[in-house]
């Protein structure tokens, strides 16, 4: 007896979508697919074979075990998907099925899952590498691998689920490389991007420098970013912004023809053993309610100041080696920033520069060597400088005009050109334990 393509009874309570079967002469029939009407999803297997008893019942060896705790009147909309099955009505049976498996949350698939195959060949579209699961799950997310197929992919991405984007091996092996829109936007919780150079060029006709000329975008989630190599010919490397809090880590963020990282927009994120180096503009820029932490980066040779901090900008700035710049090691207007344990040296023109109500505390800072003085708080800067060393400057160490403010309070000040202190008669300075010797 061969037995008709559709879905059986296999034992009480249990069921199993059977396709392209027949018997082998044996009583044993053989399908070349199972579906899972959880999902509504084909799994394909080799070989799938299904037993016939005497009295033409089917049994399996793997099926989907319903709860017996199951309601009756579930168990009475499964069996009208049944019906609906035998009658060829399979879209409208899937539906049916799937709506009840939602209900049913005691179900468990004891299927194993069947390997996804990709294809070397093409770029695989993320929203297809990521499902809604039914239930909270532990697993990691998807990964794409990059590394089988090495070259450059002239693609804008766009990642709104958490899946993994992985470049195995050298960063400049796999480019990902955008001309009409950022590289890569990232809108999801807790993605990650791992090793690829991504890369925004200029388009034919290119934009007014602004947010779409990135060649990273992140505006949501705490997603990580290591190990890449990130540019921009025609704006930023990275804009945080949008309550955004990433990790970047590790990454080489230069050759920008804007900034290298700008956080605005109330964004965050933690910035951390980075290269952040030859930038038009500045290294690393926060403003209006960017607040990151910028701790262990090396942020050298940009054209503007290394660190930027506009007004409503904060931002934690710790342990940092700051230097070589061509303007200011690190420049703040009317921001608050917390700076403190960095190396400022060697920039071409002063280590710092606080303006425009610019303050909060510059503590422990080794600040020597730049062009023309160690500090200079200008226009209405506030700043509290505590325990700093300032030494080696082309002009002198610390420089207060007439309308500075500032705290000043356990800093060796010396060995600096022209002056170690020098505070205009209409500056308002309260000094406490600060050793100025030659």
């Amino acid at each position: 007896m061969t037995p008709s393509t559709q879905v059986r009874q296999l034992s009480p309570g249990s069921k199993v979508l059977h396709a392209n079967g027949g018997t082998d002469g044996n009583g044993t029939l053989s399908g070349s697919a199972i579906a899972d009407v959880r999902g509504a999803r084909t799994i394909a297997a080799p070989r799938w074979r299904y037993r016939q008893s005497a009295s033409g019942s089917l049994t399996a060896d793997r099926c989907i075990t319903p709860n017996p705790r199951a309601a009756d009147g579930i168990a009475a909309r499964y069996d009208q998907g049944l019906r609906l099955l035998d009658a060829g009505e399979r879209e409208h049976a899937a539906t049916l099925l799937a709506v009840i498996e939602q209900e049913r949350r005691g179900y468990r698939d004891t299927t194993p899952p069947q390997p996804e195959h990709r294809s070397p060949e093409s770029w695989p579209s993320p929203a297809a590498t990521t499902r809604p699961s039914r239930r909270p799950s532990r697993r990691r997310p998807p990964v794409i691998a990059l590394s089988s197929n090495p070259g450059r992919y002239d693609e804008s991405i766009t990642v709104e689920k958490d899946l993994q984007i992985s470049g195995d091996g050298r960063a400049e092996d796999v480019i990902v490389r955008s001309a009409d829109a950022p590289a890569i936007c990232l809108m999801a919780g807790g993605c990650r991007i791992s090793n690829p150079t991504v890369n925004r060029v200029a388009a034919q006709h290119t934009p007014e420098a602004d947010e779409l000329t990135a060649a990273m975008h992140i505006e949501h989630g705490t997603p990580t970013i290591d190990n890449c190599v990130i540019s921009s010919n025609v704006g930023d490397g990275v804009i945080i912004r949008g309550n955004a809090d990433p990790t970047l880590r590790g990454n080489r963020i230069r050759d920008n023809k804007a900034t290298g990282v700008s956080v605005t927009e109330q964004g965050r994120g933690t910035l951390e053993d980075n290269d952040i180096s030859a930038n038009k503009a500045y290294g690393v820029m926060a403003g209006q309610g960017g607040d990151p932490t910028v701790r262990g980066n090396r942020i050298s040779g940009n054209e503007g100041p290394g660190v930027l901090v506009l007004e409503r900008g904060h931002g934690t700035f710790d342990g940092n080696d700051i230097s070589t710049n061509a303007s200011a090691g690190m420049a703040v207007s009317g921001g608050s920033p917390a700076v403190r344990a960095n190396r400022i040296h060697e920039n071409g023109n002063y280590g710092v520069v606080v303006q425009k109500e610019g303050r909060r505390t510059f503590e422990d800072n080794d600040i020597f060597d730049n062009e023309t003085c160690g500090i200079s708080v200008m226009s209405r800067g506030e700043p509290a400088l505590l325990n700093n060393k300032i030494r080696g400057h082309g002009a002198g160490g610390v420089f207060v005009p007439w309308n500075g403010r500032a705290t000043l309070t356990g800093n060796d000040i010396s060995l600096n050109t022209h002056y170690n202190l020098k505070i205009s008669f209409a500056a308002t300075v309260t000094q406490s334990g600060n050793r100025t010797a030659d």
